[in-house]
């Protein structure tokens, strides 16, 4: 699923139950899990023209990861439940 917001910005959502396993490499101490899993995966980015991509400043790059972490933070907190996020533990 893509969405749009802001008339330039996207944000791709893929989601889904998986039979077992996972999407991300186990560390080499551990074991790969093998139960079922939901993956939920946000990115969001703005596409740039070549002459556009040249221009970037530091500045600009910044706002916008600021901008895009907040974007899929509200999105993440919306898809799931304060349950599972006190079960995620502080860091």
């Amino acid at each position: 699923m893509v969405l749009r917001y802001g008339g330039i910005d996207t944000v791709a959502l893929r989601h889904g139950l998986f039979p077992r396993g996972t999407t991300v490499q186990a560390r080499t101490d551990e074991n790969a899990p093998e139960d079922p899993f939901y993956l939920l995966d946000f990115d969001a980015y703005r596409e740039f023209t070549t002459t556009q991509a040249r221009q970037f400043e530091a500045n600009f790059v910044c706002d916008l990861v600021e901008t895009y972490n907040k974007a899929i933070h509200r999105m993440f907190k919306w898809c799931v439940t304060p349950e599972f996020i006190s079960s995620l533990g502080v860091r």
